[in-house]
């Protein structure tokens, strides 16, 4: 991961609407913001610089009508050797862990859907806010796979297990209000508030003391993220395991093949 050339792109913008404030939004609107190599490899690097500046909240949201609807799968029909996935994987998962970890605080604003990746990126953030016509999902099990980038873990620690569960093992959707009920975001909001909530949320954050802040973080990585390291890498192995079988490329091929048809005769 650390020995990988920088990647020069503007699938995530970057900004500083507010002092001490960073906002990482996904700029692929015409994908739904679904997350490739190369956006999780350029999340992996502004996530480093911002650790090494004096932001004290990062704002992560995406362009258009989306937050994420997860990973892109078009680069997995194609894929002959094994390794992608768990090199994909790999580098989703410290993308994800880097964020959760960084010394500053994190928050995701939700639109439209946060499916698969896109809901685990956001799992990895500190705090969510979420527009009121939004819905969250891991629907992986629906191609044949399961979520690779922490949602597994990170759902049973957040939803009750039952929920969870079947979260997972049935592609449920979870609606604002839900999620919100069982504490999976912070705050639900019009889709014309969501902005500047979280904006308003950020600054708030970041008006308090850096010291503080960096402190409590700490803090939360020794109580949560430490415990989900061995979790973690043997979802990675067994999910990697899992997408390298022939039927799942199959699954994806079939799925991209019915969503363009379904495109073009609209």
């Amino acid at each position: 991961m650390h020995s990988e050339t920088p990647p020069r792109s503007t699938h995530v913008a970057v900004s500083e609407p507010l002092a001490g404030v960073l906002q990482f939004e996904l700029n692929r609107p015409e994908k739904l913001n679904a997350l490739d190599r190369e956006t999780l490899l350029q999340i992996y690097e502004l996530t480093g610089r911002a650790v090494e500046s004096d932001v004290r909240c990062v704002l992560v949201t995406g362009a258009g009508r989306a937050f994420c609807a997860g990973a892109d799968l078009s680069a997995f029909v194609t894929a002959e050797d094994p390794s992608t996935f768990d090199s994909y994987l790999t580098v989703m998962l410290e993308t994800f862990s880097r964020i959760a970890r960084a010394r500053f605080v994190s928050i995701a604003a939700i639109q439209g859907v946060a499916f698969g990746g896109g809901l685990e990126l956001a799992l990895s953030c500190d705090l969510r806010v979420m527009a009121e016509d939004a819905r969250l999902a891991v629907p992986e099990i629906l191609l044949g796979a399961l979520p690779g980038g922490g949602a597994i873990p990170r759902l049973l620690r957040t939803l009750p297990p039952a929920l969870a569960k079947e979260m997972v093992l049935t592609g449920r959707q979870l609606s604002a209000d839900e999620a919100l009920n069982f504490g999976v975001v912070n705050h639900v909001v019009s889709v014309q508030a969501l902005s500047a909530h979280a904006l308003e949320l950020a600054g708030a954050v970041a008006s308090h003391s850096s010291g503080a802040l960096t402190r409590a973080k700490k803090l939360f990585t020794a109580v949560v993220e430490n415990d989900l390291e061995s979790p973690l890498k043997t979802c990675r192995v067994e999910i990697a395991d899992l997408m390298a079988q022939p039927q799942f490329s199959a699954e994806i091929s079939a799925f991209l093949t019915s969503r363009q048809s379904h495109r073009s005769s609209q």
